[in-house]
């Protein structure tokens, strides 16, 4: 059989528009046509199904009745979600969740606040929920003393990207995970792997962290134990480039999808004012969901550049790699460590900060 793997949903309105939304159901159509058309009944879903973690948002739960928790009852799929830091009410319990408030009453929708090992066709998967002060000990016990083949949970990991380039420091030692054949996480919305453990990252685009992100879901195949990536192909993160110092520009931008989308025009060169009015124009008249103009000259002055010459955009990491690089002090590697460190803990308490509003 083949089991999908599906990250965290945060499902709600983030940047404050329902536009969101509607990509999320975008995604949702895809992945249940994506399921029936492979005739896929068995879905594990790595935690943090909802973006706020302290209140409820009704239009948000009609919206996720509706386009996700109904579907999966009437197709009859096994849904098997665990508890992640989003899905929790208190930071250091599991004693409150919104997954066993709202799904409690679904038949087909299985929640696991404990850990816990499933079988398909004979191949074990540990089901770790998130861990906290509450239910440190009995996790890790579990996973310690566990013969599974593979484990599933929402950890979060050291030296593995946690935001860009910028790896997690303040977490869990990957060589806790080193008895398992492979490991498949939540937590992190970047994808990424190194040796059994992989993050299969958010299946769609959240915020503008996620614009230069791959995002969909896995697909594991119990008889052979491999397993391969469904990429998402619905983006609507875009940074554009303004340069008309260039021959050839024309009023056009570049060929992506503007409407209902989040745009920035990072503004390389500008020198006629009409053209650049044309331009910006165009891209109103398409209805973006949000549009911000970003005058890279004045970027490059306060030393923040968000795009090279190539238009690569560059992470907060390498920002302060260069800006340390830039100064005369020694140890500059020891400076470079103890920033990322900060760095680190300062995504961390904005992440908390998300998730309490």
């Amino acid at each position: 059989m083949k089991i999908a793997i599906l990250g965290d949903l945060h499902i709600g309105t983030r940047n404050g528009s329902e536009i969101m939304t509607e990509h999320q159901k975008t995604f949702f159509d895809q992945f249940f046509g994506y399921l029936l058309s492979h005739n896929m009944d068995t879905v594990i879903q790595l935690g943090d199904l909802f973006d706020v973690r302290k209140q409820a948002n009704y239009k948000v739960l009609d919206f996720a009745f509706r386009e996700l928790f109904d579907k999966i009852e009437a197709n009859k799929l096994n849904f098997h979600t665990l508890i992640g830091n989003h899905d929790i009410f208190y930071k250091e319990t599991l004693s409150i969740t919104s997954s066993q408030l709202v799904l409690r009453n679904y038949k087909h929708i299985h929640i696991h606040d404990n850990p816990t090992t499933l079988s398909f066709d004979g191949v074990t998967f540990d089901i770790i929920p998130w861990i906290c002060n509450e239910n440190a000990t009995q996790c890790m016990e579990y996973i310690r003393k566990s013969k599974s083949d593979y484990c599933c949970g929402h950890f979060a990991i050291n030296e593995f990207p946690v935001l860009g380039n910028i790896l997690f420091e303040e977490g869990m030692d990957k060589n806790a995970f080193s008895h398992y054949k492979h490991v498949f996480s939540g937590h992190f919305h970047n994808r990424s792997s190194k040796g059994n453990i992989s993050y299969i990252g958010i299946p769609y685009q959240l915020t503008w962290s996620d614009a230069m992100t791959e995002n969909g879901f896995v697909v594991f195949d119990t008889q052979t134990h491999e397993w391969e990536y469904i990429a998402n192909p619905d983006r609507y993160y875009y940074y554009m480039t303004y340069d008309d110092s260039k021959p050839g520009l024309s009023t056009s931008p570049e060929t992506v999808k503007i409407k209902n989308s989040f745009i920035k025009v990072i503004v390389s060169h500008k020198s006629r004012s009409a053209l650049f009015t044309n331009y910006i124009n165009t891209i109103i008249n398409e209805h973006p969901a949000d549009l911000k103009i970003i005058d890279q000259q004045l970027i490059d002055m306060r030393g923040m550049q968000l795009v090279d010459v190539s238009g690569t955009i560059k992470g907060t990491l390498q920002l302060i790699d260069d800006y340390v690089d830039q100064i005369d002090i020694p140890n500059k590697e020891l400076v470079k460590n103890a920033m990322r460190s900060l760095y680190n803990q300062a995504t961390t308490i904005q992440d908390n900060v998300n998730a309490d509003n």
